[in-house]
């Protein structure tokens, strides 16, 4: 992830809001696997669901 940031979101080709998405899933991803406790709601899968197909669509757009 550090080199996709380096290479598309410091120049500007990746939008890092969008970026953001990802990292948020896989911390959601780490806490639902590592975390016992952890909680989400039918809320938060709908966002990270929503985001995702935001991410895909940006990242079509360098296929």
């Amino acid at each position: 992830m550090r080199v996709f940031g380096r290479e598309f979101i410091r120049d500007g080709d990746f939008d890092s809001e969008i970026f953001g998405y990802l990292t948020d899933a896989r911390a959601m991803r780490r806490d639902t696997s590592y975390d016992s406790l952890a909680v989400f709601f039918k809320e938060d899968a709908e966002e990270k669901f929503n985001n995702a197909e935001e991410y895909m669509a940006e990242v079509e757009k360098f296929l």
